[in-house]
């Protein structure tokens, strides 16, 4: 795999290359309840196991945003990440 990169507010963070493995799994649930006038509160959960992202070991950077500084060279250890989130949705559906 090619050199990773990640943004958060700018700053952008280049690591080697690394592998991504194992099984995407999907889990949800949900219910709906009825309110006034035809009007139904939804409340839904999901979860999401994307698997792991693993960053190789080797030379890494930094680079800044608005080039406000020279990049930062890092030498980093192999990271290895679980990719998974959950979240809670509520809705409001109103016919018309």
């Amino acid at each position: 795999m090619e050199e990773m990169r990640r943004t958060v507010r700018g700053t952008t963070t280049l690591v080697p290359g690394g592998d991504l493995a194992g099984i995407v799994r999907m889990a949800t649930g949900g219910i709906a309840v009825p309110v006034a006038d035809g009007a139904v509160l939804d409340f839904a959960w999901r979860y999401k196991d994307l698997g792991s992202v693993e960053a190789s070991r080797g030379a890494s950077r930094v680079v800044w945003r608005d080039d406000c500084r020279a990049p930062l060279a890092l030498d980093l250890a192999r990271t290895l990440t679980d990719l998974r989130c959950q979240g809670l949705r509520v809705l409001l559906r109103y016919p018309f």
